[in-house]
């Protein structure tokens, strides 16, 4: 979602990612044009003291149950072995994007091999239908090429317990595999929104109508959140998960007069890499809609700093 930045707002203000849009907001295959946002959809910006927002209406997801891919100590312990044998075997196209190694991915979200690993646990616990529907729907690399070897691998895997044999493996299905373990990590980690290091993990959910949904947010007592601006289906692949927390003073009158928090922190985005049933569930009337939330960019101390130091008021 562009915004686009008022004359009121005061080129000293403090700058945030709001108005810094990337290719993380305009889709996942930059090539595809997107359609503009619908007519009937309120959304403003503004300042406030200095910092930027957006207003605009909120869906708030009600998740079933969450699991991090660390319940099943069996998947963890496939999901180490797994990546242990690809990395001896070299399996994987993409090996060259992988993170695993990225200095800077490991100095924001901590243990990249870890996030590799619980990725993949999540994967196998997803299962392989989740899978072929996730790499139809979000256009995966060589999905029409490599995923049906690596599906049949998958459910070997499922229907073996985890014990199907890593010689009878092929480079196909399992680098596949691996490459589509990255594509999530890639696209879900929010990497241009963090200014600090901030261990931000994946996680699956079960949907009341048995869907399946896997993202990645940061610990903590977070507010998962779509923007209904976003919610038609034309805008399935962009990183519309918003993570928030409600800002100390954005306490006021909610929604039908119910108490509750009407200003935001945005801590970062994430996809929502799900099958049809949740996608059909996500686009229904499930949730708690607010109207009119303000949405602020975190603080970047450095830019705090240096307004102090200049004296600036707003």
């Amino acid at each position: 979602m562009r915004l686009l930045q008022p004359d009121a707002l005061s080129p000293s203000a403090t700058s945030t990612w709001l108005f810094e849009p990337t290719n993380v907001d305009s889709g996942l295959n930059n090539w595809r044009t997107l359609s503009r946002l619908p007519a009937r959809s309120s959304v403003t910006t503004g300042l406030h003291l200095g910092e930027h927002f957006v207003q605009l209406d909120l869906k708030f997801l009600q998740p079933g149950k969450v699991s991090h891919g660390l319940e099943d100590g069996d998947n963890i312990t496939l999901a180490r072995h797994f990546i242990s044998v690809c990395d001896q075997r070299r399996f994987g196209r993409n090996r060259h994007r992988y993170l695993t190694s990225d200095p800077a991915a490991n100095r924001h979200f901590g243990n990249m091999q870890d996030v590799y690993i619980r990725t993949l646990s999540c994967v196998f616990e997803c299962g392989p239908d989740w899978v072929r529907e996730v790499c139809h729907r979000y256009a995966v690399s060589r999905w029409k090429h490599d995923l049906q070897s690596a599906y049949e691998l998958l459910v070997a895997l499922k229907s073996t317990g985890g014990k199907w044999p890593a010689g009878a493996w092929s480079a196909q299905a399992a680098g596949f595999i691996m490459d589509f373990v990255n594509f999530l990590i890639i696209r879900g980690l929010p990497q241009r929104q963090i200014l600090h290091r901030e261990e931000w993990r994946p996680i699956w959910i079960s949907t009341q109508m048995g869907g399946k949904v896997m993202t990645f947010v940061p610990p903590g007592n977070i507010q998962p959140a779509v923007p209904t601006a976003l919610l038609d289906p034309n805008y399935v692949r962009l990183a519309r998960l918003w993570v928030v927390v409600p800002r100390p003073r954005g306490y006021g009158c909610g929604v039908n007069g119910v108490s509750g928090p009407q200003e935001w922190t945005l801590l970062g985005k994430s996809v929502l890499f799900s099958d049809d049933v949740a996608l059909e569930q996500l686009h229904s009337s499930s949730g708690v809609l607010r109207e009119r939330q303000q949405v602020f960019g975190r603080e970047d101390p450095e830019v705090q700093r240096l307004v102090r130091e200049r004296g600036l008021h707003f």
